[in-house]
Parts: C-alpha cells; sequence; structure tokens
C-alpha cells in the first residue's frame, strides 16, 4: 500500500480506531517466527515496503495529531508507558505494506466481532471463530 490516500485512510480509519485488534509487536524489528521483516521475496516487495514507509512517514509526522492518539492506543495495547515515533512508523508501514485498505478494515472488523463474542460468552480461548460468532 504505497498510495498516500490509501495510507492517510488506513490510519484515519482503521488503525487508530481498531488499534486493539492487532498485534502491535509482531511488526516491530524483531518480527515474529513467522515474518522477518528483512526478508522481502522479490524486489517488487522490497520497493513495495519502502515506499509505504515513505508514505506514513508523511502521512503521520511525528508529533502530529494521528502519532499522538495512534502512540497513546498502542502503548496501551502494548502494555508500555509510550511508543517511540521510529518504532510505531515502522511496525504501520510494516503493517500496511502487506495488506489492502480493504483486507485490512476487513480484518479489524472480524476481530472487533470475535473479542466481542468471546468476551460476551466468556471465552478466553477459541479454537475456532465460529465459537465467537455463533
Amino acid at each position: 500500500m504505497r498510495n498516500r490516500i490509501d495510507v492517510r485512510k488506513s490510519i484515519d480509519d482503521i488503525l487508530i480506531p481498531y488499534a486493539d485488534c492487532i498485534c502491535w509487536e509482531d511488526f516491530g524489528s524483531a518480527g515474529n517466527p513467522c515474518y522477518n521483516p528483512n526478508d522481502f521475496s522479490s524486489a517488487a516487495e522490497e520497493e513495495e515496503t519502502a515506499f509505504t514507509l515513505a508514505a506514513v512517514q508523511l502521512e503521520m509526522r511525528k508529533y502530529g495529531n494521528k502519532h499522538k492518539e495512534l502512540a497513546k492506543k498502542v502503548a496501551k495495547q502494548t502494555g508500555n508507558k509510550y511508543v517511540t515515533y521510529p518504532w510505531l512508523r515502522d511496525a504501520v508501514s510494516r503493517l500496511l505494506a502487506s495488506t489492502t485498505y480493504d483486507e485490512l478494515l476487513s480484518m479489524s472488523r472480524l476481530s472487533r466481532a470475535v473479542k466481542a463474542g468471546m468476551q460476551a460468552k466468556g471465552l478466553t480461548e477459541i479454537h475456532s471463530i465460529d465459537e465467537a460468532l455463533s
């Protein structure tokens, strides 16, 4: 997602309102067992990631309203007092580079619905999404 308009909309419409639906730690520089942020499958993927990082930096300026609002929510979600701008900028760009606006919105809505279903049923663990949604 290198388009500045999509990046802006994704931050405003998805990341800020659905910050609690994202496992932010997975998008840090350490990645996770399934994702290495520095391992690209192609030159095109590396370019997409670089352009997305640039768009994020332009759309989420350091100390701007979007940065402050998202940083506060991400810090709460990750159990930290604060998150640094470089970490947040990189995490946002890694997250956005790997998806489209519509895919991210669908995943966020599904995550919110599953969380609500689990809470309503008093579940702390599920083995199928159907358990929370049925």
